[in-house]
This record gives C-alpha cells, sequence and structure tokens, in this order.
C-alpha cells in the first residue's frame, strides 16, 4: 500500500526528473529526426516480433478458446463504429457510482474514480519498482473487464501503437484528431497566475468526445499552478478539467527503431559488468524508457503520475507497454514467461527518492489494487494467453 507521508517528496521527485528532462533533451535526445528508411526496416522487424508473439504464446485449447479470447487492437485498426463503442463504455464508467468507501478517498464520485484511487493507493509500489508491468496487467484487465461487464463493451481495451506514427502531428492520429471517433485532442492554452505571481500556460481540453471530461481526484502532494489540489494525498473532491499539454518532440524516442531496440537487446538480467540494464529497468528508464516518455508527451495531468488514470489515454499507453512486455517475453518464451525483476536494479533511483526499498517479486506474490477490485498473483498474470485472463494483441 501506499505510504501517504511520501507523496510530497513523489512530487518533487517527480518536477525534478521533468525539469532535467527539459533542460538536458536536447542533449540526451539529439533533435535529429528519425530516418524514414530505417523506420519502415524496423517497422517491418516490428511486425515480425508481432507474428513470432502470436506463435508461441498461444494455441487454441483449454479455458482460453477462439470463442473466448478478447483480442486488443491498435486504436487506428478499429471501425469508427468499434471506436465510437468504446468511448460509449468510457462515458458509462464515468457516470456510474464509485464503491470506493469515502474513508479512504472522499473524492471518488465514480468508477473511472476507482481506478485512479486504486492507482493513488498503490503509487510507490508499483512504480520504480519490480511490480510495474505485473501490477499494470492485472490493472489493466480488471479496467476491461469493468468496460465489458458493467457498461456492455463487447471489444478488448485498444493501445496506443506509440511508434505507428511517431514522425507526423499528434493531432492528426486518429486517437487525438479531436473527431467523434478520437479521445479529444490537445488542451487549449490559457493563462494561469502562479502563487508567486508568475504567469503559466496550462491547458483544458474544450473538444471532442472528452470535452466535458470531469477529473475529481488528484494532483498529489502541493500540485501546480496548472493542477491545484488541497489536499497533498489526492484522494480528496478536487473537480476540475481535464488537462493536456502535448510535447511531441519526445517521440523522437518511443520510434520503432527505439522500441525493438528494447525488446531486442535487453535481457531479464543486467549484464555481469553492470553497464546493460535488464529490460525491466530500461522501460523506466530516462529519457529512453518506454514507459515514462509517453506520459511526458501527452503532459498535463501525465505530470502527476499517481493521478494520471483520470484521462482514458493512460489505458492506451499502458496497454500497449503490456504488449511490447508480452512481445518480449515471446523472443524467449521458455525463459521470460517466467522471467522476474532483480529487485537490486531499483535501489539507487529508491534511494535517491527518498522512497522505501522495493520488495523482491515472488511467483505467489499477491497483486493487490484496492478494495474494490479482485486480487491476483504474480504467477497468474505472467502468461495472458491462459486462466481468466485469456487476451492477446494483434
Amino acid at each position: 500500500m501506499l505510504k501517504l507521508g511520501l507523496l510530497t517528496s513523489f512530487l518533487l521527485a517527480t518536477l525534478a526528473v521533468n525539469v532535467a528532462a527539459n533542460e538536458f533533451g536536447n542533449v540526451l535526445l539529439g533533435r535529429q529526426a528519425p530516418d524514414p528508411r530505417a523506420e519502415d526496416l524496423e517497422r517491418e522487424r516490428m511486425g515480425e516480433l508481432v507474428k513470432n508473439y502470436t506463435a508461441k504464446t498461444w494455441t487454441p485449447g483449454g479455458s482460453c478458446t477462439e470463442e473466448d479470447i478478447t483480442v486488443r487492437k491498435e486504436w487506428s485498426d478499429l471501425t469508427r463504429d468499434e471506436r465510437r463503442a468504446y468511448i460509449s463504455a468510457v462515458h458509462c464508467l464515468h457516470e456510474k457510482p464509485s464503491k470506493t468507501d469515502p474513508a479512504i478517498s472522499s473524492g471518488a464520485r465514480n468508477r473511472f474514480d476507482d481506478f485512479a484511487v486504486a492507482h493513488i493507493l498503490n503509487m510507490y509500489d508499483v512504480h520504480f519498482s519490480p511490480n510495474l508491468l505485473f501490477w499494470h496487467r492485472h490493472f489493466l484487465w480488471e479496467f476491461e473487464q469493468a468496460l465489458k461487464n458493467e457498461c456492455g463493451y463487447e471489444g478488448g481495451q485498444p493501445f496506443w501503437d506509440w511508434s505507428k506514427n511517431a514522425l507526423d502531428p499528434l493531432t492528426d492520429l486518429p486517437l487525438f484528431d479531436g473527431s467523434e471517433t478520437s479521445l479529444s485532442g490537445n488542451g487549449i492554452p490559457r493563462n494561469v497566475t502562479a502563487p508567486d505571481g508568475t504567469t503559466v500556460e496550462c491547458a483544458c481540453v474544450e473538444s471532442g468526445p472528452l470535452s466535458n471530461w470531469t477529473v475529481n481526484v488528484g494532483p498529489t502532494g502541493r500540485g501546480s499552478p496548472c493542477l491545484q489540489n488541497p489536499s497533498t494525498s489526492g484522494l480528496d473532491y478536487n473537480p476540475r478539467c481535464l488537462e493536456r499539454f502535448f510535447d511531441p518532440s519526445y517521440m523522437e524516442n518511443i520510434t520503432y527503431t527505439h522500441v525493438t531496440d528494447t525488446l531486442l537487446n535487453y535481457e531479464e538480467v543486467p549484464s555481469p559488468d553492470g553497464q546493460q540494464p535488464s529490460f525491466f529497468w530500461r522501460i523506466e528508464s530516462w529519457p529512453h524508457g518506454i514507459h515514462p516518455i509517453p506520459h511526458t508527451v501527452i503532459g498535463g495531468l501525465q505530470n502527476d503520475i499517481p493521478a494520471s488514470p483520470t484521462d482514458p489515454w493512460f489505458f492506451f499507453h499502458h496497454s500497449a507497454l503490456d504488449r511490447a512486455w508480452i512481445v518480449w517475453q515471446s523472443i524467449e518464451w521458455d525463459v521470460r514467461k517466467k522471467a522476474l525483476p532483480d529487485v537490486s536494479e531499483y535501489a539507487g533511483e529508491r534511494g535517491h527518492r527518498e522512497w522505501e526499498p522495493a520488495q523482491a517479486l515472488t511467483l505467489e506474490g499477491v497483486i493487490y489494487l484496492s478494495d474494490v477490485f479482485s486480487n491476483s498473483t504474480v504467477d497468474e498474470v505472467l502468461v495472458p494467453t491462459k486462466g481468466r485472463y485469456c487476451y492477446r494483441y494483434e
């Protein structure tokens, strides 16, 4: 469970990371546009990796059959009617009453908030921690089940292939073009006066399907001029707009070239000389991690990671991250389907942030979200094409 007394230190650490990213991004990223020809080759390579994943990880039969399996597709591969159905289900969850005990979160007003509360409560246990992929795999599945069982959605949770249009403007993408079949787009800039008297630019989403979306919980810590909160816990009632402030410059680090490098060149353990991290640490590192980079690209609410699931986009990103993990697993399936992170890799970062040490994972370890969701185990989530999960990606 989250130690609420550490929320302020988390925010300060997050702000420090964001400042460092802005100050040193030009050096780290090189600001050279990726070579389109190289991208085409890596796109083909990614396609082969996905084919390998499909062949290695699922054989029809058992409890997960062709008729039962849920297929998660890239948003742009859905029909317009399928996109409308998803958007309708998301709004349905946003309108259903919360199941969270008000003593835990007085701010939770709807079922969508229940997911944000769970993420806030578990923040320190599941970020910069061996738990990241395992916890979020179950979290994502619970969200998908809520869409299906409570709102009649018949598809799988879509994902956003970060690399597919990494060289194009974000607002040209079907996910962000602001049309009736999108998740709205960028926020509209507005000036806000900070407590110190300076003027900062913030951005609320004001058009498209999420134009009237209300965020009720978060941010954590002291907040910011754009993301203010009277309660440092992030769990009290704080209604406000959906905030996004796109920074597409960081898309350069989630091209196919970067993603296939992560999948092909990083193992389940760090190199013996300590010079190369494991896959598990690589995905969280800055500026190459495929987990933090998309959060930075979207900005706004995503600058407060604990409450980041208040934006429906969150689930598209984590679906893509989950897909990357299972594709990586499939490359050496017999070994990686049971691979667990080395807890020692996280000690330095957590110490720097003044967080408590992470706990090592075991196959029997329980995955807890909150009292309104089911539990799982590490072993159970390792292979999502069997048991109760029964889903695959295209």
